[in-house]
């Protein structure tokens, strides 16, 4: 289980039409990603992601992950 706090009243801005927040049973395209920067040592960079992109380009919409939002608890 993963809980991400969204702020859905900007995202709606960005939406394309998309009701936000999302209805049960909406699919949305979700990439996490994290970087930690070593400003004085550039090697001891790290990045992360929630899923595997494939090419190093976390920027492609397409490899992101598919959430499918639900009113089930779990």
């Amino acid at each position: 289980t993963v809980e991400f706090a969204l702020p859905w009243k900007g995202l709606s801005q960005v939406a394309g039409g998309l009701d936000m927040p999302p209805k049960s049973g909406d699919i949305l395209q979700v990439m996490g990603y994290r970087m930690d920067t070593h400003w004085d040592d550039p090697a001891k960079n790290e990045a992360s992601t929630w899923n595997a992109v494939g090419c190093g380009n976390i920027h492609i919409p397409e490899r992101w992950s598919n959430v499918t939002f639900s009113d089930e608890v779990v």
